[in-house]
């Protein structure tokens, strides 16, 4: 069955992030995750690994996972690169796991490449003479090593340009407010995104929610990766942005529209919308809300005052330049139309009516009516014809507050 088929790669594919998905200071971090190895020397590999992982008392928490058929080994330690313990850990273990990678004639990259985590063995994978041949080759076509400076065969340190190192200092600069208990304080959220991407797929691979402004604009701002990596490192240091700003929260976070889609297809469940929430409290607390945040939040009282004056209400958006007025003072585009509002409610009209027209003596069930802002004052039409429905079904129908 094809969509079954499709269900068992998708959790396939979600298996990395959901292992990164610790919001604890340890990460699975991928420093020696690539080792390929001859298939008739694997058992003997994985022995010796796990020997070198018990040594450095890091063998409970490693994940083992991958290509077992053609010799590709994904391991990755559970390792806290903030501390100068585990990145020395992590040097002595990738150190010890090259020499058995060279032992048995395999490499340290099986399919991801060789990079800045891999660059300080591969003089010792590929001998002296070959070392220097990938350096004069370099030379030739880039003489001033401009391009990817210091990568596979320079001198970079695996330590070096890490997220999380020794000089990493979080400051969300504010209290937070809300319960965040399960993700290890805020600062845990804050840091959970890994930049799998994942945000940036399509539907299909997405889970079809994440992220609905980004399907929009395209744009890596957008994504749930650009905004939760720009808030990681304006609370960092990185960024000389402080997330209350105008400027931060106008280009980063105001078009987040809080529907958490991202805390349901995120394999690693990043939270962004919780994360605006509480941002943007913090600047409400500290420069105030402004006009068209009070407008939207009170929507609901809006709506009552348009309804109580239809159709003048409506008259007044009709006006020539109503829609450049609310542009400039409101920030509501021009090219939208705003609602109308219905003289009668549905609240008044049910009550007019006397409430539902099956009496619950008679109902074979009972249901309650939800309306919402917009359906009670400015579209009732479609909540009567649901009340119509559920009575035509025999249905006694209450219509809550």
């Amino acid at each position: 069955d094809e969509a079954e088929r499709n269900m068992f790669w998708t959790l396939r594919k979600a298996g990395l992030p959901i292992l990164l998905s610790r919001t604890s200071d340890e990460k699975h971090i991928s420093f020696i995750e690539d080792c390929a190895i001859p298939p008739e020397h694997l058992p003997e590999f994985v022995e010796r690994f796990q020997s070198l992982l018990t040594e450095k008392d890091r063998d409970d928490d490693a994940a083992f996972y991958a290509h077992a058929g053609p010799g590709v080994l994904h391991v990755r330690p559970l390792v806290d690169t903030k501390t100068d313990r585990d990145r020395e850990d992590m040097v002595a273990i990738a150190d010890a796991v090259t020499d058995m990678v060279v032992e048995f004639g395999g490499s340290v990259s099986g399919e991801h490449g060789d990079g800045r985590a891999r660059t300080q063995w591969n003089r010792k994978l590929y001998g002296e003479e070959l070392w220097q041949a990938f350096r004069d080759l370099k030379t030739a076509f880039d003489p001033d090593w401009l391009l990817n400076p210091g990568s596979v065969c320079g001198d970079h340190d695996m330590t070096e340009h890490l997220r999380y190192d020794g000089d990493y200092e979080y400051d969300a600069g504010l209290e937070p407010s809300l319960n965040w208990d399960n993700e290890n304080g805020m600062q845990g959220m804050v840091e959970l995104c890994h930049g799998c991407g994942g945000c940036r797929g399509g539907q299909e691979t997405t889970g079809g929610v994440m992220c609905p402004t980004y399907r929009a604009a395209d744009e890596e701002i957008t994504a749930t990766r650009g905004r939760a990596n720009l808030l990681r490192q304006a609370m960092s240091g990185d960024l000389p942005d402080d997330p209350t700003d105008d400027e931060f929260a106008e280009e980063v976070l105001d078009l987040c529209i809080g529907c958490k889609g991202c805390k349901r297809d995120c394999p690693s469940g990043v939270d962004m919308a919780k994360l605006k929430t509480e941002v943007m409290h913090e600047r409400h607390q500290e420069h105030g809300a402004s006009l068209r945040d009070r407008l939207f939040a009170n929507f609901d009282t809006l709506a009552a005052v348009g309804s109580a004056l239809a159709p003048v209400s409506n008259l007044a958006q009709s006006l020539p330049g109503s829609e450049r007025i609310a542009e400039k003072t409101i920030g509501i585009a021009s090219e939208r139309s705003l609602p109308e509002f219905s003289r009668e409610t549905l609240q008044d009209w049910f009550e007019k009516r006397g409430g539902s027209r099956v009496p619950t003596a008679d109902a074979e069930r009972k249901a309650v009516l939800f309306a919402d802002t917009y359906t009670n004052y400015s579209h009732p039409e479609v909540g009567k014809a649901a009340i119509h429905v559920l009575e035509a079904a025999g249905v006694h129908v209450d219509l809550a507050d």
